[in-house]
């Protein structure tokens, strides 16, 4: 595994490049994570693919440009982010490219397959968060009173706390999907960082609409996999989304939430996905 830097207008983007393949796969990590989540494929995959994992926006050593309150509050647009990848493709020259992406990172890649701007192979999505976004999170990234607020108690672990407890009470959020939430915002950069995300990403999410549209036109293939006793992101969330893709294989993993480990390589080449 090496450690590399894309330069861009929009951000000083890292990035680790692994396996010796001569295809290409895009990794896009789950909240509090980094580039290397998806390390462990290389064992089982490394000779198919070469991978690139990225670090996305506030996570270890990725750095927008401009961290100014007011940028951040502008928010992150599906356009720009799509140029930063197209135009990091063309520095490392892929043409062509499939796409492995945990929870937060289902969002960045279905808004690369949205916008029928890439030659996209096959994808997995693990934990497709896209398809579930809580309305809170919605909200307090869309309502700037809500935002602000919801700064001001990202700064206060107890705080914070407090605003998931009236969240769990008016029904938005589950216990054991607050357990997670804890887990996730435990220290005061990963509630930042939280809070950076749900503001500056909060249009990061695909039309799903226009979503349908290009990839059962490009008939792309996609495979789906949800835990079994994951609370965030349960089978159900696909709906009628899934049966209406040409391309589509899901899977139901005996995993929580947290199911990016060192059987992930074998439930790929179970559903087919190395193929």
């Amino acid at each position: 595994m090496t450690s590399h830097f894309f330069d861009h207008p929009l951000a000083h983007l890292h990035y680790y490049r692994f396996g010796r393949g001569e295809k290409v796969m895009l990794c896009f990590h789950g909240y509090g994570m980094h580039g290397r989540q998806f390390r462990m494929l290389e064992s089982q995959l490394g000779d198919q693919y070469c991978f690139y994992g990225f670090d996305l926006f506030f996570h270890e050593q990725t750095v927008l440009k401009d961290m100014s309150p007011a940028h951040l509050k502008k928010g992150l647009s599906k356009d720009a982010f799509c140029a930063l990848i197209q135009n990091f493709c063309e520095a490392e020259g892929i043409r062509n490219f499939s796409v492995i992406a945990y929870s937060l990172g289902t969002n960045y890649a279905m808004v690369l397959a949205e916008s029928g701007r890439f030659s996209i192979e096959r994808m997995a999505l693990l934990a497709p968060a896209f398809l579930g976004i809580p309305p809170v999170f919605h909200l307090l990234g869309h309502q700037p009173i809500l935002n602000s607020l919801f700064r001001q108690l990202c700064r206060s672990k107890y705080a914070l706390h407090w605003l998931l407890a009236i969240a769990k009470n008016l029904k938005m959020t589950d216990e054991d999907n607050q357990q997670i939430l804890k887990k996730e915002m435990a220290t005061r950069e990963l509630r930042m960082a939280f809070y950076y995300s749900v503001t500056y990403l909060r249009f990061l999410r695909p039309d799903l609409e226009t979503l349908k549209k290009e990839l059962n036109t490009r008939e792309i293939p996609v495979f789906f996999f949800f835990g079994k006793k994951d609370p965030l992101f349960p089978p159900s969330i696909g709906g009628d989304f899934l049966l209406s893709l040409v391309r589509v294989r899901t899977q139901l993993l005996e995993e929580g939430h947290d199911m990016v480990n060192e059987k992930l390589a074998g439930y790929l080449k179970e559903i087919g996905y190395d193929h």
